[in-house]
This record gives C-alpha cells, sequence and structure tokens, in this order.
C-alpha cells in the first residue's frame, strides 16, 4: 500500500467515500465532497487531479461498464483510467438551478472504484481521520 500520508486532503476525503460501497460515479463525488460548489470548472478539474493521483497509487480505477452476467462493475486497466479520467471534465455540466454537476450524457457515468490496496487504505484513512465531517 502507498504511503496514505502522501495524500491529499480530498485524496483521503475521495477514499473515504469509497469505504462503504467500494464505487461511486464522479459528478456524485464532487457534489458530495465540495460543499461551496459555484459551478466553477476549477471544482471539476481539481476532482479530476485528485482521482488521477490515486490512480497512480493503485488506490482507484474507473469503471464504465458492469459485466452482463455477474452485474459487478469491471475496472479499467491503470492506463485506460487515467484516460479515462483525463477526460471526465468534457462530459459533466453544470446545472444553475439544482447547484450540482451532473452527466450530460446519463448512459455515461464513470464511476470510481477501490482496488484492493484502496479498500485498506480507506478502512486505514478512517482509523486515523474518524468519519469526515464533509460526509455527513
Amino acid at each position: 500500500m502507498s504511503d496514505l500520508k502522501q495524500l491529499t486532503r480530498l485524496q483521503r476525503l475521495v477514499i473515504a467515500a469509497l469505504e462503504e460501497a467500494g464505487e461511486e460515479n464522479v459528478a456524485c463525488l464532487i457534489n458530495t465532497l465540495r460543499k461551496q460548489q459555484s459551478g466553477s470548472p476549477e471544482e471539476v478539474e481539481t476532482m479530476i487531479a485528485a482521482i488521477a493521483g490515486l490512480i497512480r497509487v493503485d488506490l482507484v480505477r474507473i469503471a464504465v461498464f458492469r459485466d452482463p452476467v455477474a452485474l459487478h462493475l469491471v475496472d479499467l486497466s491503470k492506463e485506460e483510467s487515467l484516460a479515462a479520467i483525463s477526460g471526465v471534465g468534457r462530459l459533466l455540466e453544470w446545472s444553475n438551478r439544482e447547484r450540482i454537476w451532473s452527466w450530460r450524457n446519463q448512459q455515461t457515468l464513470f464511476e470510481v472504484v477501490t482496488t484492493k490496496a484502496g479498500k485498506g487504505a480507506a478502512e486505514q484513512i478512517l482509523s486515523e481521520d474518524g468519519w469526515p465531517s464533509e460526509l455527513n
């Protein structure tokens, strides 16, 4: 497992948010973890950078489809995950009315999923930091 002390606060929050279900789509993570949203592209860029960093240290991957038989999410490779997350900004749009980020096309949801190491990291982060107030 990577050195968790090197993770940013946002990366630790992402891992903590994924602890229970092990998966969440990028728009939901932004809406949950970025409480003071304004619709600024920097909100998306900051989350993309945080997730890309977690992919690089093998704590998460991106999944875009489910296995048709088992119905579980199928992770992309590290390289495919990095390529996918880099383009997410083009797929999201800000709703002034609802004050949330959402997918332009509801059929393309990029899910952030924990790896085995990510599940262990989530448990460690929660034991060190406690339950984040951002997730209440």
